[in-house]
């Protein structure tokens, strides 16, 4: 069972490198909330959700954040081992 306070970061190259979160998010059940950091919505989020600047956008591909209880894990850059975490 999913943890209620679990948060998921997640920060892309660019939108293009978002279409397996998509495809998570479809199947996903329990509570998740998800936030997704790209050059496009960057400068927003800083203003929006101020604690965004702390998750360097890569270079290339998607870093993942899983966050519980107010602190994040170190990035993981596939959903399977964000699942994973999930089901812990």
């Amino acid at each position: 069972e999913m943890d209620p306070s679990s948060e998921l970061v997640c920060v892309a190259a660019g939108k293009e490198e978002t279409s397996e979160l998509m495809q998570f998010m479809d199947r996903v059940v329990g509570n998740l909330s998800v936030v997704l950091k790209t050059p496009e919505n960057e400068k927003i989020l800083k203003e929006t959700a101020p604690f965004t600047r702390s998750y360097p956008i890569p270079a290339q591909g998607v870093d993942y954040y899983l966050c519980r209880g107010g602190s994040c894990k170190s990035p993981v850059h596939d959903l399977d081992s964000v699942i994973q975490s999930l089901q812990q």
